[in-house]
């Protein structure tokens, strides 16, 4: 999760500071998207509970669970339609970070506890080429991952800041 990290504090110590903290409560069927523009740059990340993914939270157990957590990593290492920023602001993908929650390595923790409540998170950062034209994305989540009944939405950028519920895992974020 190393392209996040250089934009997302200021999330953290903006007015929405409370909201973004409070929303780190592992709660199935909701998850978390915080979206940063700065400099042509849109830094978008995704957190939940696997569970909101795949129907289940602890490692794969057979053939079926570990296709579906594969189908889900893939979907995310390419958002294509899951996420994506009005075509007037020419935003690019230019790279994805999906951490595999059963895995542990020096780049990435595991992110499931000894319970078995593992958590997904994926990253994505986009360059612009006209950023002022950035003014919302469309979010489409909850389309391939039917499980998801909320998306808690949370923004930074030149234009402000703010917060916003999607409710089934879809919908727009106005940026302004």
């Amino acid at each position: 999760m190393r392209y996040l990290k250089p934009v997302f504090p200021l999330l953290m110590t903006s007015a929405l500071s409370a909201p973004v903290l409070a929303a780190g409560a592992h709660v199935h069927g909701r998850a978390d998207l915080e979206i940063a523009v700065e400099a042509g740059r849109l830094e978008i990340r995704l957190a939940g509970p696997l569970d909101g993914f795949v129907g289940f939270e602890h490692r794969p157990r057979d053939d079926a669970q570990r296709a579906a957590l594969a189908a889900a990593l893939a979907a995310l290492e390419a958002p294509g339609r899951l996420v994506e920023p009005v075509a007037e602001a020419g935003c690019r993908l230019t790279a994805a970070d999906v951490a595999e929650p059963f895995h542990h390595d020096d780049h990435h923790d595991d992110h499931a506890d000894p319970d078995g409540h593992a958590e997904l998170e994926a990253e994505w950062r986009f360059t612009c080429a006209s950023p002022d034209a950035l003014s919302a994305i469309t979010v489409r989540l909850g389309e391939r991952f039917p499980r998801l009944e909320r998306l808690e939405a949370v923004f930074v950028g030149p234009a402000g800041q703010g917060a916003t519920t999607l409710p089934g895992g879809h919908g727009r974020v106005e940026l302004r």
